[in-house]
């Protein structure tokens, strides 16, 4: 007889009779019923029911014909997850209240840290004055509240006072990640307790704001509100909380256009990532000649290296811009698709990577967008081909989706319009036409995705040139490979992290009885 599988099993305390001494009820499941389901024959299961809320259930397993060393028939306990029911506000609140906190201390620590760090290494350089640990820790809280859009001062040793408004969207990208993760980890149900960590994540924002003795902007607040409230959605979802959407065609399609939309925007991503990458290659040269003339110690390369690492996400929103059509600025430098101005810049090293000043290919670079666009809309635009009024919905939605989140990265990563580096006052992209170009690309992608799928079901070429079809096949089982490959990859972490919480929970038991 085989012995079937089981997920974590602890010895249970048993009486001399061998029953499983349990101060909770337990709901008994014999072996002929177990037999029946095809499961664990010849074992008694009990499933203990806990009055109180938690994570996991015991199932009792006793085995037939083992004894323990005392004589008494062999029971374990078997620890699995079960699934928790909305309502209980009361043990989910502190968890809350820790994720929100956690998450944006964590966040603000990685950045005033280094910059702490910094001030220590150089404490006897007299061009710090009479400046302490605090006012580095300030200078830090500043330089993670630009994350947020707020704007910061930085006064120089000569008094000179310039203002800053270039948010670095790493920062950005990093706090809603990590608010987003550690709501999920909190395993929220019930709906204030989502408020409770969405306000817990905004007293540590104002935390920062008293450290930096700053007042927040409109577009700080804003821009604060927004990310709080996505972060906390997308971690509700993670986490399974979020009701499930009501099944009905309309809906389906919208779902579609959605998901559709992150995929287009994850490939819009990618293709001002390697056009900023692909430029800092190209000039590696012009780059390291102005790091070296900067003259900075070893900690002033690392500090230098790091701040620029921390605006590469900003860099390729602008880098999308020119691809797009709308371009950017940086102060009177205009970089727009039909050429490069002249002007002086800021003394960063990574913006020696620009093109030399002088003419630029044409707006005829936006056709390599819609073309991206046509591509990741095909699968889509394929699969709801038979209804074209749902396809037209789905369409719409990928469309809304990639104009608003686009525009909205735009406005982030500076805008010109008040956007500032001392005395460059327009620095960045303009949010609306950028994400009006990025919205017509996806509609201009959706429409020959629409005709190409249209065309090739009409001269019905998957069987004329079977060739087409093998590589159709081929590109769904590698959709499929991936599917399953990135799954198994959730699942063993999910299954390595409850292995890790199970061990120090045994290690714990263990050291507890040894005293």
């Amino acid at each position: 007889m085989s012995r079937p599988a089981a997920p974590r099993l602890t010895p249970r305390p048993t009486s001399s009779r061998g029953t499983a001494i349990t101060t909770r009820p337990r709901t008994v499941v014999r072996q002929g019923e177990r037999d029946r389901g095809g499961n664990a024959a010849g074992w008694d299961v009990a499933v203990d029911h806990a009055p109180d809320e938690t994570d996991t259930r015991a199932l009792e397993l006793a085995s037939p014909g083992g004894v323990s060393d005392h004589g008494g028939g062999r029971r374990w306990a078997v620890v699995e997850p079960v699934t928790r029911a909305p309502g209980v506000l009361r043990p989910q609140a502190l968890r809350a209240l820790r994720a929100g906190l956690e998450a944006v201390i964590l966040s603000w620590l990685l950045v005033t840290v280094p910059v702490v760090a910094a001030y220590v290494a150089t404490v006897s350089s007299p061009a710090l004055g009479e400046a302490s640990w605090l006012d580095a820790a300030r200078s830090g809280s500043a330089g993670w509240l630009l994350g947020l859009g707020q704007e910061m001062t930085v006064v120089a040793a000569d008094g000179t006072v310039t203002s800053v408004t270039l948010a670095p969207l790493a920062l950005t990208l990093l706090t809603a990640l990590a608010l987003a993760g550690s709501v999920r980890r909190a395993r929220l149900t019930h709906p204030v307790a989502f408020l409770v960590a969405a306000a817990a994540a905004g007293v540590a924002v104002s935390g920062a704001y008293t450290l930096a003795e700053t007042s927040p902007t409109p577009r700080a607040v804003v821009t604060t509100l927004v990310l709080i409230a996505v972060a906390v959605t997308l971690g509700a979802h993670r986490s399974g909380a979020l009701p499930q959407l009501p099944d009905h065609p309309w809906v389906a399609a919208g779902v579609a256009g959605a998901r559709a939309g992150a995929r287009l925007l994850v490939a819009f991503a990618a293709l001002g990532a390697v056009t900023v990458l692909a430029l800092v290659l190209v000039r590696a040269a012009a780059v390291v000649e102005l790091q070296r003339a900067l003259g900075p110690d070893a900690l002033s390369t690392v500090v230098l290296v790091v701040a620029q690492l921390l605006a590469l996400p900003t860099l390729a929103v602008w880098a999308l811009a020119w691809w797009l059509g709308p371009g950017f600025s940086i102060g009177l430098v205009e970089v727009t698709t039909s050429g490069v101005g002249q002007g002086p810049l800021p003394v960063v090293p990574v913006l020696a990577a620009l093109p030399q000043p002088g003419d630029g290919p044409g707006p005829g670079v936006v056709v390599l967008a819609v073309v991206i666009a046509a591509v990741v809309l095909v699968p889509v635009v394929r699969r709801l081909a038979a209804d074209p009024w749902h396809l037209v919905a789905a369409l719409a939605v990928a469309t809304g989706v990639t104009g608003l989140v686009v525009g909205v990265a735009g406005g982030l990563s500076g805008g010109v319009d008040g956007a500032a580096i001392g005395p460059l006052t327009a620095v960045g992209t303009a949010a609306l036409p950028l994400g009006v170009a990025a919205a017509g690309a996806a509609a201009g992608g959706g429409a020959i995705a629409w005709l190409l799928v249209w065309g090739a079901a009409r001269l019905d070429l998957a069987e004329r040139y079977p060739v087409l079809r093998s590589v159709a096949e081929r590109a769904a089982d590698a959709r499929e490979r991936a599917g399953r490959v990135l799954g198994r990859l959730g699942r063993a972490g999910r299954t390595g992290s409850s292995g890790a919480r199970g061990l120090l929970s045994r290690r714990g038991r263990r050291r507890t009885g040894s005293r």
